[in-house]
């Protein structure tokens, strides 16, 4: 494994764009950077001298995200986590009964739903 540490900007940059960047030009020798007190790129192999400065270049050339941008990342978060949340109440729904569906809707049930809950669901 091999490593180049990048000291943080003065201001926020968008990471996942760097990353992509790095996929797309470095290739399969990039294997992921990760960011705490410095931002560490990580790599299977030594890039060559060039690809080191591309990569210079690269750090140097991402600008500050602005607050548009900001808001709209944390947009683009709550709405993935939307789509997860119903997506698991999709999946967990259809695994449920026709009596189970109409008790958790608050639906009204008929003698042949409370049988079949009981039996599912029996009393100690």
């Amino acid at each position: 494994m091999f490593s180049i540490v990048k000291s943080w900007k003065e201001y926020r940059v968008y990471l996942p764009s760097l990353s992509l960047w790095l996929q797309s030009n470095i290739g399969a020798t990039f294997s992921g950077l990760s960011a705490d007190y410095s931002l560490t790129l990580w790599f299977l192999s030594e890039p060559s001298e060039q690809q080191k400065s591309d990569i210079d270049s690269q750090w140097d050339a991402l600008s500050e995200i602005g607050e548009a941008a900001k808001w709209l990342l944390y947009d683009q978060r709550l709405a993935a986590v939307e789509d997860a949340r119903v997506g698991l109440l999709t999946a967990a729904f259809d695994d449920l009964g026709p009596s189970e569906r109409k008790l958790l809707l608050g639906l009204s049930l008929s003698e042949e739903d409370l049988d079949a809950l009981l039996l599912k669901f029996p009393q100690a």
